[in-house]
């Protein structure tokens, strides 16, 4: 009675504390800027309503299951940062039961404990349930999938479990396109599951087998060739062949700690070979088959086999290392390893110097409570943008004008794009080829407050990102040089329509403004098109490229009047152009209607 008392004392006080942090979470989402990564996700797959693989934008920032769960929320809760974030909140429960179902396997208190403490309390862990991308979910289904893999490793391998496994975590793979090796691992030990256990070729064998081939081989066949393709496409940029210790290992604990060490790396890897060490000694102690299959050492076979898995890529077929977020699910797969090896070790010598190999696990919590905060998210902190620098920058919006030009780094432009589209869409994209002296705003760091300190005034600063937001001392001349209007279009399908063009003659070395007066109407939302100005030699080549991309700035265009007033900028046409064209780029080919429009080109003249 008193130790069935104890385990529901310790399941009241894990729950209690999940759900303080689930709730912590929730009103993280809800207060934290969006990231960059979130937002291309919001606009490439989830305002777009295109997000399945093939059939949508080509970019690893897909991360199909989060794509498509965000444009359910999307669609019924609106564009908010909580709304877009809501699905990987609802799978923190998931991520929070299975852990607990996974830390009952352990024999000792003190390690159930140091197991969920650690994994909850890793700050820059459990951050990624607060955000609309894939890598919060995937942790959620890839523990859900260990936890069935250790029930079936523990003589309940019923077909059952077998699925469960495999589907949760063909989910987390849909989740992380990274954990395909994950994948590919469980296959191999489930294989090995049936040689241990079964006759080969006898009824239930076949059953198992014929199971892992069919929910199992065939999605892991399909998800490499996705990834091929990706890489044929040029999609798989993130990480590098730098070497596994360099990319992966410290760029994760960079990420998880703020300490960017080679030394803590090199210990990482030492702590997994004394891991090792210590399961060779067990075996040693007791060389018997139910000791290789024993589920208690699965964390420590996935480690090592995405481990080795990962360098064999990297090395034969120069797939890059994965960085920081995106060899995210080797901490889990650590921290499971140290804590469940040394378990077993301390339930067959009871020495106690073994709960002093762990104790460097005690850095999370104590990290946790340090660091609490609901303004960034540590692994996107550079590229978050505070929503008073628009605000600011929206104060001299004055309607039916061309709104005042904001410039900056291009990283900025989607949480920019992000904050305009929240707040109707009326201001300028950043404009980021050499927007200095041009711009009415600039976004920039403190090396561009130095630069820039004749012409910008700084008027804010954003302590988490060390960015400021500069207003210009003198704004830059606009002289208009050429008024084209626009014939009327209805309803029309076609991939392009010309604005304006023109030759350039005494316009080369001069920096120009196009400025746009439309009144546009498209029944299908988004309307995924662009305003685009290119700059062409005489061959036709393109010497400049600038566009405006409407579907980031409104969700609709409804035909109200003058509903387009904006412009952008083009840099000093270059010595060899020739002619200039601006024109409406359709993309999606859908029906919309021109009713009237007006493109003003001005030359502008800095103060600087």
């Amino acid at each position: 009675m008193n130790l069935n008392k104890d385990v529901l004392t310790e399941k009241r006080t894990y729950f209690g504390l999940a759900l303080l942090l689930w709730a912590y979470l929730w009103v993280r989402a809800y207060f934290v800027p969006m990231a960059h990564d979130e937002i291309a996700t919001f606009f490439y797959y989830v305002v777009t309503n295109k997000y399945i693989p093939y059939y949508s934008h080509w970019d690893a920032n897909n991360h199909f299951i989060n794509s498509l769960l965000s444009w359910v929320s999307f669609k019924f809760l609106g564009s908010s940062s909580l709304a877009l974030r809501t699905p990987n909140l609802l799978t923190f429960p998931i991520f929070a039961w299975y852990l607990f179902k996974i830390s009952g396997e352990l024999s000792n208190k003190i390690f159930r404990w140091m197991f969920l403490i650690t994994i909850c309390t890793t700050h820059y862990f459990v951050e990624f349930f607060a955000l609309c991308r894939g890598y919060g979910m995937s942790m959620a289904f890839m523990i859900a999938s260990i936890w069935y893999l250790m029930l079936i490793f523990k003589n309940k391998d019923t077909l059952k479990n077998y699925v469960l496994s495999i589907l949760f975590m063909i989910l987390a793979i849909s989740c992380n396109l990274t954990l395909i090796n994950t994948l590919a691992i469980l296959i191999g030990l489930l294989f090995i599951n049936i040689i241990f256990k079964y006759k080969l070729f006898k009824k239930e064998s076949l059953k198992r087998i014929n199971l892992i081939l069919f929910l199992g081989i065939i999605p892991l066949i399909l998800t490499a060739k996705y990834i091929i393709d990706m890489k044929a496409h040029g999609n798989l940029y993130a990480g590098s062949l730098d070497g596994f210790v360099r990319v992966t290992i410290r760029t994760l604990i960079e990420m998880l700690t703020n300490y960017n060490s080679y030394t803590l790396a090199y210990i990482s890897l030492l702590i997994i070979g004394v891991i090792g060490l210590l399961l060779i000694i067990l075996f040693l102690k007791e060389p018997t088959l139910q000791f290789i299959t024993n589920y208690k050492n699965l964390f420590f076979y996935l480690l090592i086999g995405n481990i080795i898995a990962t360098v064999i890529l990297g090395k034969m077929l120069k797939v890059n290392y994965p960085e920081d977020r995106l060899g995210i699910y080797f901490y889990p797969l650590f921290v499971g390893s140290v804590i469940f090896v040394t378990d077993q070790f301390y339930l067959r010598f009871k020495k106690k110097i073994f709960l002093v190999f762990i104790s460097f696990l005690v850095f999370f919590p104590i990290h946790f409570i340090s660091i609490l905060n609901l303004t960034y998210t540590n692994c996107y902190k550079s590229d978050m943008m505070p929503q008073r620098f628009y605000d600011k920058v929206c104060k001299d919006y004055i309607p039916k004008k061309f709104p005042p030009t904001i410039g900056g780094d291009h990283s900025r432009h989607f949480c920019w794009s992000y904050l305009d589209y929240r707040n109707g869409g009326n201001l300028s994209q950043i404009y980021y080829n050499n927007p200095a002296f041009l711009t009415d705003y600039l976004i920039g760091s403190f090396k561009d407050k130095i630069i820039y300190k004749d012409c910008y005034d700084s008027i804010d600063y954003c302590i988490e990102t060390k960015n400021y937001l500069f207003k210009i001392k003198y704004k830059a001349t606009k002289i208009l040089i050429s008024e084209i209007k626009s014939n009327s279009i209805m309803n029309t399908k076609e991939e392009f329509y010309s604005l304006a063009e023109g030759k350039v003659d005494t316009l080369k070395g001069k920096t120009l403004y196009f400025g746009y007066k439309l009144t546009l109407e498209s029944t299908t939302v988004p309307f995924y098109s662009w305003i685009v100005v290119t700059v062409l030699d005489k061959q036709g080549k393109q010497l400049r490229y600038e566009f405006i991309a409407l579907n980031w700035l409104k969700g609709s265009w409804n035909g109200e009047n003058d509903n387009f007033i904006n412009g952008t900028f083009v840099y000093k046409l270059p010595p060899n152009a020739d002619k200039y064209i601006t024109y409406i780029w359709n993309i999606n080919k859908v029906g919309y209607s021109l009713k009237e429009g007006k493109v003003e080109i001005y030359n502008t003249e800095t103060n600087n």
